[in-house]
């Protein structure tokens, strides 16, 4: 149990500086170049421009967001109670007549004989 963790620790481990190693490639390859030598030309902006307004339309009420959310967990739960009973069905069908055989199902039953 001992190596497996410690090999798992190892794994993590090379992944983790193979992963910065790739990400700091790349941010070093992608970086703009500019030249010191050019003017620097800043434009200003007001802020009446940034800001952002939103219509009164598009603004969800937090009960609204709140019934959608338990209606998705609601089709979650049924979904799961669905797959549970269906599941619980088939265990009292006999194995027997269920079990699969593979050499039956293969496309070439000729060569398939031992």
């Amino acid at each position: 149990m001992r190596k497996r963790t410690l090999k798992n620790l190892f794994s993590f481990l090379l992944v983790l500086v193979l992963t910065v190693c790739t990400v700091a490639t790349l941010s070093m390859v992608t970086q703009a170049k500019t030249d010191p030598t050019l003017p620097v030309v800043e434009k200003t902006i007001p802020a009446t421009e940034l800001s952002a307004s939103i219509s009164h339309s598009l603004v969800a009420s937090p009960l609204v967001c709140v019934g959608g959310f338990l209606l998705v967990l609601v089709i979650v739960v049924f979904g799961l109670t669905m797959y549970r009973r269906d599941k619980r069905r088939g265990k009292e069908t006999p194995q027997g007549k269920r079990s699969y055989i593979p050499r039956a199902d293969m496309s070439f039953v000729g060569k398939n004989r031992v």
